[in-house]
């Protein structure tokens, strides 16, 4: 009896013990009721995500990872290694289409700016400015060049970004060329050299000059919170596009340790566990306690009649 009340609380402390867990996921299509991914705007899936209908102006589309994902460990600051693909289509169809799409890392709950269509990407305003109240790191695939912050004569570029929509390494991109040409594109972050950087090539072309890459050095530790909402904004303007993302999959190497809160169901298998108890303690131990009195007196007993007798 006293094997299995051990076996029991042992059973139920270990709802309390941390676990180590990292993040890793495929996803190579977006099914509605997928509660993995959370949409904002005008994102919708349909196999794809859809996050701008390339005929509506001025509009703001998310999809983001549904949880929180850990990029660093805020007890020991070891940061994480990781890597993403995810395929894209931009489906222009007029000589004046904008704005873009990005994938971006931001504070856990983050979400849409109100007033950040256009070349604000979904991630700013007029509010913030250029620059965001708070972290934010992104890559962005920008095809409408905005004077007040894109490179100097550049129509459409790929960018890494730091707080800002003034990209902090950038290369030019032709857009136009690959109208719903699908584009695989890969970030990658590797935590020892804080090397962040995007690659990208396409299905329909072997033109070594379509297929580039770029990369920035970043401590994603000192920039970013430990957890992150990770995911992609899509946005127009008066000028119009769509944005489609295909698939999409992501590894990390951080095994961050948890405590996990007690939720409903362990409060109760608590409580239960408890009124078991107390019923064993009752059921068993008490009689136990009797018996060993009993044992007592009857001992003290047969002593005092030994002694009456010799006496």
């Amino acid at each position: 009896m006293k094997n299995s009340i051990v076996f029991l609380l042992s059973s139920f402390f270990l709802f309390l013990l941390p676990f180590a867990s990292s993040l890793n996921f495929s996803i190579p299509r977006f099914s509605v009721g997928d509660s993995r991914i959370a949409y904002q705007g005008d994102a919708t899936p349909n196999g794809e995500i859809v996050l701008n209908n390339i005929a509506f102006t001025c509009r703001v589309g998310w999809a983001t990872y549904a949880k929180r994902v850990a990029i660093w460990d805020s007890e020991t600051g070891e940061a994480s290694d990781f890597t993403t693909n995810f395929s894209f289509k931009i489906d222009i169809n007029t000589a004046n289409y904008g704005h873009g799409l990005a994938f971006f890392l931001g504070p856990a709950g983050f979400t849409v700016p109100p007033n950040s269509a256009s070349g604000f990407l979904g991630r700013f305003n007029e509010t913030n400015g250029h620059s965001s109240r708070f972290p934010l790191v992104h890559v962005e695939f920008d095809t409408y060049y905005n004077v007040e912050w894109d490179p100097y004569g550049i129509k459409s570029h790929v960018g890494i970004n730091n707080n800002s929509l003034a990209s902090s390494n950038f290369t030019s991109w032709n857009a136009t060329l690959h109208s719903q040409a699908t584009c695989h594109a890969q970030v990658s972050y590797d935590a020892a050299q804080k090397n962040l950087s995007v690659s990208w090539r396409y299905e329909e072309t072997n033109i070594p000059s379509e297929s580039s890459s770029i990369y920035y050095i970043i401590d994603l530790v000192r920039v970013l919170p430990a957890e992150v909402t990770m995911g992609f904004s899509g946005a127009t303007g008066s000028a119009m596009e769509g944005h489609r993302i295909l698939s999409w999959d992501f590894y990390s190497s951080l095994d961050v340790k948890e405590k996990t809160k007690p939720n409903r169901r362990s409060v109760i298998l608590g409580a239960s566990l408890s009124s078991f108890l107390l019923l064993v303690s009752l059921v068993v131990v008490v009689p136990l306690c009797l018996k060993r009195k009993q044992r007592k007196a009857k001992a003290a007993r047969r002593r005092e009649n030994l002694t009456r007798r010799r006496s």
